[in-house]
Formats: structure tokens, sequence, C-alpha cells
């Protein structure tokens, strides 16, 4: 009897997403389109801009949808119209980031 269960798995790759800083001030956040089924898994400063990271399934990258993201400094105002799910913290140079996905 053999396990199917990693052949039943799909296989994930892990893309980088940075994070146009001048976008992500703006109220309304900035949009980054993603695949479908993309789930970050971390967050992190990259040559001085705010980097994300994810898993992607190995699926038809072509159906891909925006998603909406905030960068808010340390003492900053989350943005009211934003249900936001907090994704890390990022340092560059001497401001605290804080990161966060608007939820729909």
């Amino acid at each position: 009897m053999t396990d199917n269960t990693a052949t039943a798995r799909t296989t994930r790759r892990v893309f980088k997403y940075p994070i146009d800083p001048e976008a992500a001030l703006n109220p309304s956040g900035v949009k980054i389109s993603m695949p479908v089924g993309a789930e970050i898994v971390h967050v992190n400063a990259q040559n001085g801009q705010a980097t994300m990271w994810a898993e992607v399934p190995d699926l038809d990258h072509d159906v891909s949808y925006n998603r909406i993201f905030h960068m808010v400094p340390t003492g900053g105002q989350i943005p009211g119209s934003c249900h936001a799910l907090y994704l890390g913290t990022v340092h560059i140079d001497w401001t605290v980031w804080h990161i966060y996905e608007g939820v729909r």
C-alpha cells in the first residue's frame, strides 16, 4: 500500500512582493496583485524597502486578485476604513513600520 498524501498536496513556491512605501502611506493603501491562495509568511526590510514573502500554490498563477496593504509608522494611525490584519514590523533606517493587510 502506498501513501498518496504527498502527491495529493499542491506544491508551493515562495515569491517576493516589495511594498511601494509612497503608495502604502496613502490612506487607501497600496494594491498588490497576488495569485489566489497566496499566504504571506514573512515581512522584512530588504535593501531599504519593506518586502513580503508569500507561499504560492503551484496552480494557475494567471488567477490573481488585488490585495490592499498599509504601512503605518510607530505612533501613526491605522486607517479607520481598514479592518486590518497585522502582518509584521520592519525597520528601515530610523523608522519602524508596521505592515497591515486590509481585510475584506
